[in-house]
């Protein structure tokens, strides 16, 4: 089966090669070409807050791309990239967005937990804030990377036994917070757009990596506020599963008209789970899948 894959994969790869040298002799003069980054990270991520970026927000990212001096939030540097983006995405994880900034600055609305529920809560917050302070977010950070998979082989590695990411429940309703960060992050992007010049896209990284198995995507929308404010980013929270992904998609397309692209992001180290799409179904988007499949049936 791996090899049959294997060349059902290489098939693909040169159907796509094969393509691309057409479209190359149809490409017209006027075709310009752009330079920006669809992966960046602000303090609204979890990772990046725990590992000391507790300043450079949605919109120092956009001031940054334009060309405009900066301050580094590690070094406290002045930064400026001597030549300007043409475009940014920042894709902040959709996971906990906006939380642990919250946290550490003491503007969450919390839920009532009961006061067990709230006791635990207060402590593992306290705990976090402690590390952030001591320098030790990085060591703390740790406690959220999953464990190895309890079953071998190519098994679904979203219903192994030790992919387990219920911890997160231990906040309670966290999505106000996240909506607040959300909307900053439109707001942002708004403010930042300048047709012409700079493209500011919307986007974000959905993040599933059971038992680490990275299956991430970065999801762009070139749509602004008017659809944007009308969904809050999908996270693997809600699913680790990209089928899932691709539903809701397609779901809040039909529903707010947004449009959306989804990149996969380090599929190199997914563990070979993207690279065996019968392992976990929707690890390749619909066409893609249905490539593999037809070139599958003629091996």
């Amino acid at each position: 089966m791996m090899a049959g894959v294997r060349i059902a994969m290489g098939a693909v790869a040169l159907c796509l090669l094969s393509a691309a040298a057409a479209a190359e002799d149809s490409i017209p003069d006027s075709m310009q070409v752009y330079f920006g980054d669809t992966h960046l990270h602000t303090s609204y991520s979890f990772d990046a807050f725990l590992n000391n970026n507790h300043s450079a927000d949605p919109d120092t990212a956009y001031r940054w791309a334009k060309g405009q001096p900066v301050i580094h939030p590690y070094n406290r540097a002045r930064v400026q990239i001597e030549t300007p983006l043409d475009f940014l995405v920042v894709s902040d994880h959709a996971e906990m967005l906006g939380v642990m900034r919250a946290f550490y600055e003491n503007t969450a609305e919390l839920v009532d937990l009961g006061w067990y529920g709230n006791l635990k809560r207060w402590y593992f917050i306290k705990k976090m804030n402690q590390a952030i302070e001591e320098d030790a977010g990085l060591q703390f950070f740790g406690r959220f990377l999953p464990k190895a998979k309890a079953v071998k082989g190519h098994a679904d590695p979203a219903a192994d036994p030790s992919n387990n990411i219920g911890d997160m429940n231990i906040f309670g309703d966290i999505a106000p917070i996240s909506v607040n960060a959300w909307e900053s992050i439109v707001a942002s992007a708004e403010r930042h757009n300048d047709p012409g010049t700079f493209t500011s896209l919307l986007g974000w990284e959905w993040s599933s990596i059971p038992t680490g198995a990275n299956l991430h995507r970065i999801v762009i929308t070139p749509d602004g506020a008017d659809k944007a404010t009308q969904f809050l980013p999908y996270g693997s929270d809600k699913s680790q599963y990209p089928e899932d992904l691709w539903q809701w998609l397609d779901d809040t397309q039909a529903r707010t008209g947004a449009r959306f692209l989804a990149i996969p992001h380090n599929s190199n180290i997914s563990k070979g789970i993207c690279l065996i799409p019968l392992v976990l179904e929707g690890c390749l988007s619909p066409p893609i899948m249905r490539a593999v499949e037809w070139l599958g049936s003629r091996l």
